[in-house]
């Protein structure tokens, strides 16, 4: 059963993405192989305190900071060496020219996605995002719909936007199995 109603509007879509994201974090510190009762209230307590304005969906600083130090690899695949920086969000697609759109990537995963949003690139691989790259474009989406004040947008008309929320809402959520890489 679904902690989470359909989602309707860009707010609820990334809300629920964030919440999803704090409940595995969650579930991973604990050492959780699944996830219990109390991993979905926590996640419904967060999705509804970010709703309420209570709480926020916090600045990529806080990423950045926890990466210092790490030895960079592929945000998408893992690999090591001869890597490249790609925009999370496309500029193609209207994704900002800035670090905070750029993550690591190696050629193969760069070229793969080109210009493609990381949702629907990811959909074609059938693969799922790590945690860290998930909340990064989260973060990202929820910084722009609120700088052009989207956020209470009905989801079907987010289609002129530079990411896909209606593959992020259609999203599978169930599983504990990517990396613990969230901050």
């Amino acid at each position: 059963m679904p902690i989470f109603k359909a989602p309707t509007s860009t707010r609820e879509v990334l809300a629920q993405g964030y919440a999803y994201i704090y409940r595995a974090a969650v579930a991973r510190k604990q050492g959780a192989e699944k996830f219990t009762r109390t991993h979905h209230i926590l996640a419904r307590r967060f999705y509804n305190d970010v709703m309420a304005g209570r709480k926020r969906i916090d600045s990529l600083f806080r990423m950045e900071r926890a990466r210092l130090g790490q030895e960079l690899k592929c945000s998408y695949c893992g690999q090591k060496g001869r890597l490249s920086m790609d925009h999370l969000i496309p500029r193609f697609r209207g994704g900002p020219d800035d670090g905070s759109n750029l993550v690591p990537a190696c050629r193969p995963c760069n070229s793969s996605k080109g210009s493609r949003d990381l949702m629907a690139w990811l959909a074609i691989r059938r693969e799922a995002p790590s945690d860290a790259v998930l909340q990064r474009y989260i973060k990202l989406a929820w910084r722009w719909c609120d700088r052009q004040g989207r956020l209470d947008d009905r989801l079907e008309d987010s289609e002129d936007m530079p990411f896909d929320l209606v593959a992020l809402a259609n999203f599978p959520w169930r599983s504990l199995k990517n990396p613990d890489r969230i901050d």
